[in-house]
């Protein structure tokens, strides 16, 4: 078995799509990878939001 952990540091753990000033998500789906291989909860619409911002 593989465990793999990185070494995440959110901004708001109740809302782990928030970035800090500077940072922006690349690539949703590995974002939601990584949340889930961490077991780090959201909601969908929180997913839906980052989707929506994810051109800005």
């Amino acid at each position: 078995m593989v465990i793999k952990i990185h070494n995440l540091k959110l901004k708001d753990i109740n809302n782990p799509f928030k970035m800090r000033p500077g940072e922006k998500i690349i690539n949703l789906d590995r974002s939601v990878e990584v949340l889930k291989e961490n077991h780090i909860t959201f909601t969908q619409e929180q997913y839906e939001e980052a989707k929506r911002n994810l051109d800005k």
